[in-house]
């Protein structure tokens, strides 16, 4: 299940375990509405380090979320200062960051990076926020 804190407000971090990928999702919404409502801005950690759920599951979950970021997208794009992906995964940094930069923009209208350390994610995350 997705691991979710805001204790770092305007920071969140969302660590995803590779657990089934609706419900990860499901949670990952759930927060993201609950950061929208705050009306401030705010910006985001993911930590990745394995994909879980059946290809069907994986297909119902990218389907949700993106219904949802569809009918979300103003917000979004008014509070969020950013993603930051990371993984400590080489394969999957290999695969994923040429693409994350473009998705985020597309899918979320906000800035996205990816790295292979938290450290540079928080950094590139504080600068967007401001230092908190």
């Amino acid at each position: 299940m997705a691991e979710i804190n805001d204790d770092d407000w305007p920071i969140v971090t969302v660590t995803f375990d590779g657990g089934p990928a609706v419900q990860e999702t499901e949670a990952f919404l759930t927060a993201f509405d609950g950061w929208l409502s705050r009306e401030s801005e705010f910006a985001v950690l993911l930590e990745k380090q394995s994909f879980g759920g059946s290809k069907d599951e994986t297909k119902e979950a990218t389907k949700r979320r993106d219904e949802w970021l569809a009918a979300n997208r103003a917000e979004i794009e008014q509070y969020c200062r950013g993603i930051a992906v990371v993984t400590e995964s080489r394969t999957l940094f290999r695969l994923f960051k040429p693409v994350v930069k473009r998705l985020m923009g597309k899918k979320f209208g906000c800035p996205g990076v990816m790295y292979s350390s938290r450290s540079e994610a928080q950094q590139w995350l504080d600068e967007r926020v401001g230092s908190h």
